[in-house]
Formats: structure tokens, sequence, C-alpha cells
């Protein structure tokens, strides 16, 4: 079943307007490559805003990636293979909340292979079933909430964190080492997590887009924008 992004928004502007605090519930997930280069991965090219018309390219001659997984959860960026990352690195975090708000998480990740986490030849999917075991509602692919196929105008990672993220990592030349593009990654995710008004902003920017979504008939919003 292919989920329409009408509907997807629909669903979730009812859930906002039974609970305002719907959307500060939501743990919002994705990956992204990091280029020691330089140069933006394209697919994750998206901005809460304005294109900061990023032009700057590097050698391409030895050039390396960091593969990043973050989430944003209420007012804060968190950043192996996704199920063992949902059993130990997600869990550890979620038990360190109060209980109330624990039990309130909405987990939500696209339909990205290493989510689906099937079995090859087999239709065990021991993602899905982890969290169908472990979260009260989540939003995904097979999840209570389906996640639209190619949304990533919806995702406040791609539409917000990795723009931002690249457009401040990418200002200045770098080295070419790794560790210090993990350095620098961890740093500007820092100073994005010590203004909370940010993070507001960018749920009142998903709620747009999905009215948005709606009103141009399920088109891409960042065309529109």
């Amino acid at each position: 079943m292919i989920i329409d992004r009408e509907v997807f928004c629909q669903q979730i502007i009812e859930r906002y307007n039974e609970n305002h605090d719907f959307l500060h519930n939501v743990f919002w997930t994705d990956e992204s490559s990091f280029s020691t280069a330089g140069l933006f991965n394209r697919h994750n090219n998206h901005w809460a805003t304005e294109n900061p018309h990023m032009v700057k390219k590097l050698k391409k001659q030895g050039r390396k990636t960091v593969n990043v997984w973050s989430g944003i959860q209420r007012n804060k960026i968190i950043g192996e293979v996704y199920l063992n990352l949902l059993q130990e690195k997600v869990e550890e975090y979620l038990e360190n909340l109060p209980v109330v708000l624990n039990l309130r998480t909405i987990w939500q990740q696209d339909g990205a292979p290493p989510h689906k986490g099937e079995f090859r030849f087999t239709r065990i999917a021991p993602v899905t079933n982890y969290l169908n075991q472990k979260a009260n509602l989540w939003i995904g692919k097979n999840g209570p909430i389906r996640w639209p196929a190619k949304n990533p105008d919806l995702n406040p990672l791609d539409f917000f964190l990795w723009g931002t993220l690249k457009n401040n990592i990418y200002s200045e030349e770098l080295s070419g080492d790794t560790v210090q593009l993990e350095q620098l990654i961890r740093q500007e995710i820092n100073i994005i997590n010590e203004n909370a008004a940010v993070f507001e902003s960018v749920r009142l920017n998903f709620l747009q887009r999905c009215f948005k979504c709606i009103e141009i008939n399920g088109s891409y919003v960042e065309d529109t924008m």
C-alpha cells in the first residue's frame, strides 16, 4: 500500500488539532553523507527558509565521506546497523527522558532499506517488529502512521538540518581529514541545540508544509514556498 501525501498531511493536521503537543513528541530521523571535499549530497540538499547558494567545490581526489544518522526530538538533535542503533543508542536516550515524555515519543523514519531491515528472500522485518513491540506509536512505511514514498520536503532533517549543517561546515576549506569533519558536525549540532527557538520554528514550518501540500494536491512543497 502506497500512502498518499495528502492523506498523510491530513492525518498529521488532525492529530495536531487534537493535541497541540503532537509535533513535540515526534522523534524525526534521517541520514546524510558529508564529504571532506565539501560537496553536497544532492539527495539531501534542502533548506528551511532559502537556498544558501553553496557553490564551492573542492577537488574530488582523495575525497572521503562520513555517513551521519541524526534525530530531532523536542528541542534537541542527537547524533552500525540501524536495528542495533535503535536497540542501543536510542533506547538509552529515551530511558533517560522523564517517563511521561518517553511514553509520548512517536518514532519517525522514512522508507530507506535499513529502516525496513528485511532479510533477503524472506518477509521477516526485524526493525518493523521491534518498533511494533517497543513504540506506542510510530511513523514509517509500514507504521501505524504511514510515511509516503519520496517525501523529503516533509522531513525536518531534509528541509532544515542537513542544508544548515553543510552550509556552515563547508563555509571554510576542509583538510580532507574525516576526524576534523566529524568534530565540525558535532560542533555545529551543539550550536543548534543551544537555540530552542529554532526547533519551534522547524515544527511550525513542518505544519505549514502539510497545509501547503494539501492545497497543491500533494505536489512538492519546496517548489512552491
